[in-house]
């Protein structure tokens, strides 16, 4: 939890990606790369899975 709050300080967590627990979201990983979106959003951007935490991942560019 420490390092989400330094990266969101620095300006650097990006998005906070909410799931449905299902067989996708069990294979994420902290440290993971993802290309990920803003929720309706059109623009995509990649990112590492820094903290997940419940049907959470935090996501640092």
């Amino acid at each position: 939890m420490k390092l989400r709050h330094s990266l969101l300080a620095a300006g650097l967590v990006v998005g906070v990606l909410m799931f449905i627990a299902g067989p996708v979201f069990a294979e994420l990983n902290v440290n993971d790369r993802v290309v990920c979106r803003w929720k309706n959003g059109s623009t995509w951007y990649p990112g590492v899975i820094v903290e997940k935490t419940g049907r959470q991942v935090f996501i640092c560019k």
